[in-house]
């Protein structure tokens, strides 16, 4: 881990607790505190005020990848930009 980060975590997990996850990190936004807990490493974040929002997805071949990064400055709100995303979900074609 890099001097700057506070916290990491990396594993394989099924989609069941993927989903797990993103609920956690979204009852933890609208609570305003997020809390991460793994084998003693801790950190609680309280974001506030405007907040920056990035969905990347990529592919390569058979690899696939979605990330998304949230970042604020605890000092100074940015002024939002561009139109709103919008996230669809769909039944997996069978």
């Amino acid at each position: 881990m890099s001097s700057d980060e506070l916290f990491k975590y990396e594993s394989m997990q099924d989609r069941e607790s993927i989903v797990k996850y993103l609920y956690a990190l979204a009852d933890g936004m609208n609570k305003g505190t997020l809390a991460f807990n793994w084998k003693g490493e801790m950190a609680e974040f309280h974001p506030r005020g405007m907040l920056h929002f990035t969905v990347e997805a990529k592919e390569r071949g058979a690899r696939k990848k979605i990330m998304l990064k949230i970042a604020w400055n605890e000092r100074d709100e940015l002024n939002p930009e561009g139109a709103p995303l919008i996230i669809d979900s769909r039944d997996a074609a069978k």
